[in-house]
């Protein structure tokens, strides 16, 4: 689940300082020439569920970016992206969202799930939503399937390294070394 999620909202995860500045620059050109493309890495997703602050507005934002400058400084990058998956919205339908699955059934979740629950951190389910949004959802979780079976899954740009991997640290995210 936890490489699921980090390949699909933040790959460059591991490496940035809470915030993507490559990222932020892609949307930004994005903006100027009238598209719409997020920049948010799991940390400041993680400080705007906290905050509950959603609307769109650059004083958001700057807040947004320095609290998960420092909060990215302080806390231990598995500790971050547990506390992104525990506050993740997934839908309406999913009971509890990823705190459900956690609490019952999170280390037996397979792949396909783990893409499935991934892909719906961009589009959560809603109840009587139209089929084009599934089909966005379903696209996405092939996609992302697709990318977590490529070989060797961990050494494509500094995702996940040897050090970092935490396909087995999910039974225990908060003890041993990075």
């Amino acid at each position: 689940m936890a490489r699921a999620v980090v390949e699909a909202e933040d790959r460059r995860f591991w490496s940035h300082p809470g915030i993507d500045a490559k990222a932020m620059a892609r949307a930004t050109v994005a903006t100027v020439r009238g598209c719409r493309q997020g920049a948010s890495t799991l940390v400041q997703q993680l400080v705007r569920h906290i905050l509950g602050w959603y609307e769109p507005h650059p004083r958001r934002k700057a807040v947004e970016v320095a609290l998960a400058l420092s909060l990215a400084a302080r806390w231990d990058r598995r500790a971050l992206l547990w506390a992104s998956i525990l506050v993740g919205y997934v839908g309406d339908v999913a009971p509890q969202g990823t705190l459900g699955l956690l609490r019952s059934r999170f280390l037996q979740i397979d792949l396909v799930e783990a893409a499935d629950l991934a892909a719906s951190l961009k589009y959560p389910t809603r109840r009587n939503e139209d089929p084009a949004r599934s089909r966005r959802r379903a696209q996405r979780a092939a996609w992302l399937l697709a990318r977590l079976r490529q070989p060797p899954y961990g050494n494509r740009g500094g995702l996940l390294t040897q050090r970092h991997d935490v396909a087995r640290s999910d039974a225990a995210p908060f003890s041993g070394s990075p």
